[in-house]
C-alpha cells in the first residue's frame, strides 16, 4: 500500500464535519479571548492599585514634610522679612517674632 493511497482511503470522521471543526476552533478561539480579557483586567487593577499607592506615599511625604517644617503643623505661615539695606538681620527675626516693628521706608 503507497503512502498515496493511505490517504485517499482514509474514511472520513463521521463526528468532524465543517460546522463541527468550526465550532471547536470558535470555542478555543473564545477561551483564548476570555483568558486574555482577564489578564488585561487584572493588569489594569494593578495599575490602579500601583497608582493610588504611589498617591498615598506622596501625599504621606507631604504631611510629613509640612509636619517637620511646622508649616501647617501648628497653624503658623511662613513670615518674610525685607528690611532696608544696612538693617541688622535681628530686626528682621524680632520682626517675624511679632516682639518690635521695624520702620521701613
Amino acid at each position: 500500500m503507497s503512502l498515496e493511497s493511505q490517504t485517499t482511503e482514509k474514511s472520513p470522521d463521521k463526528s468532524s464535519t465543517p460546522f463541527t471543526d468550526f465550532m471547536a476552533e470558535r470555542s478555543t478561539l473564545q477561551k483564548e479571548i476570555d483568558d486574555s480579557q482577564k489578564r488585561y483586567d487584572d493588569i489594569v487593577k494593578e495599575n490602579e492599585f500601583m497608582a493610588n499607592r504611589r498617591l498615598s506615599i506622596a501625599q504621606k511625604q507631604s504631611q510629613l514634610w509640612r509636619d517637620q517644617s511646622g508649616l501647617e503643623s501648628e497653624g503658623t505661615s511662613v513670615k518674610t522679612c525685607t528690611l532696608p539695606r544696612g538693617t541688622a538681620s535681628s530686626a528682621c527675626k524680632a520682626s517675624a517674632s511679632g516682639t518690635s516693628q521695624p520702620s521701613m521706608k
